[in-house]
């Protein structure tokens, strides 16, 4: 059964991701809202905001719209892709309800290409984001891109690995070790071609603290694994993975 759900939230990610130039949401700049210019591939960033805090719901808004599947965004929940002008993006992110930009939101990005923005809760319990530049791995056929970021704020590093089903730990190296809160591993390539287990550690450890099941991967799309902070009340980790654009 829990094969069944990863696989079905793979799924949901992957048409989300499929959805981001499709007829009805046409590929926008920043600036002023307008159509990218025919041929301007220098100047043209996609980008997903996730949602990795605690409690924190919010709206991704691009020249003060928000778009279908870009509101009240809760935790594990993850905007559509939003196409801006790379060397001037225009793109809020707010709390659900009001019209003011989250503090310390301030997008800056490396130039054209693919990102991936986490939201996530600090040790002082504010919300923070980190800006992950996709394009830095190009996975080879039957590959993706794989990274691991850690959004809990509790001091703990965490190993992630990534093995086909049932697979001893103690024979394995882990594909994303001792990461640490706020922080992302480098992207590496892992097999898409068969079902995968994913499953966390703490740091320097084989006993499994997260055991997300197994896992079929969209091939040739990179993906971010977030580890995320326990539900109010409990110990146990949460976790959920995200396509990139």
């Amino acid at each position: 059964m829990r094969t069944r759900r990863l696989f079905i939230a793979l799924l949901a990610s992957a048409a989300t991701f499929a959805a981001c130039g499709d007829a009805t949401n046409p590929l926008r700049l920043g600036v002023a809202g307008t159509l990218p210019g025919t041929g301007d591939t220098l100047n043209v960033a996609r980008i997903r905001v996730v949602n990795a805090t605690t409690t924190t719901v919010f709206d991704v808004a691009q020249g003060g719209v928000i778009d279908t599947g870009n509101g009240s965004l809760g935790f594990g929940m993850s905007s559509r892709c939003v196409t801006v002008a790379a060397s001037s993006p225009i793109l809020d992110v707010r709390q659900t309800g009001t019209s003011v930009t989250f503090p310390g939101f301030n997008l800056t990005l490396q130039g054209a290409g693919r990102y991936t923005i986490i939201a996530f809760t600090d040790v002082t319990g504010a919300t923070r984001f980190v800006t992950l530049f996709n394009n830095v791995f190009v996975p080879l056929s039957g590959q993706i891109g794989f990274s691991a970021f850690n959004a809990v704020s509790n001091g703990i590093a965490y190993d992630v690995f990534v093995t086909t089903p049932n697979a001893p730990l103690t024979a394995t190296t882990p594909v994303a070790a001792a990461v640490l809160g706020g922080v992302n591993s480098a992207f590496v390539g892992i097999d898409a071609t068969t079902p995968k287990q994913i499953r966390i550690t703490t740091a320097n450890s084989t006993t499994v603290v997260l055991d997300l099941g197994t896992v079929t991967f969209v091939s040739d799309v990179n993906t971010i694994l977030v580890i995320a902070p326990p539900l109010p009340g409990s110990r146990t980790l949460r976790a959920f993975l995200v396509s990139g654009c």
